[in-house]
């Protein structure tokens, strides 16, 4: 079984002191889940979010719900973006950080994860 989710996990790469480039994941160790997003209120609980097919004309839709799970249109609850837009789109493989978008932002979980790591390292530096 491949896991999607740590095939994507973001590396935010700083410059660290010396000119070398390091590399970071969030300040506490730990994977960022969505429920991390929620709780820096980059989302919000009921959150809409979209995976769009285009060159299969298909739509999916989903809503966020407070403890950082995707409830699917038909009812499904899924733990994982990437286990979500499996489900939703009958796929037997999904990034699920990159496919759902945020309706009311635009953007991708993926960006809202970089923009959380980023605001982690940010805060841990000052």
């Amino acid at each position: 079984m491949i896991d999607i989710e740590s095939d994507h996990e973001p590396v935010l790469a700083t410059m660290g002191s010396g000119g070398s480039v390091e590399q970071h994941l969030d300040t506490s160790g730990h994977r960022v889940t969505v429920k991390d997003l929620l709780d820096a209120r980059l989302i919000e609980p009921d959150e809409q979010v979209v995976f769009d097919r285009p060159k299969l004309d298909a739509h999916y839709t989903a809503v966020i719900t407070a403890d950082g799970t995707f409830e699917l249109a038909d009812g499904t609850r899924c733990a994982m973006p990437s286990s979500a837009a499996m489900q939703a789109a009958g796929m037997t493989a999904a990034n699920g950080w990159q496919a759902w978008r945020v309706s009311r932002l635009g953007l991708k979980l993926a960006d809202l994860r970089k923009q959380y790591l980023h605001d982690q390292i940010s805060s841990a530096n000052e």
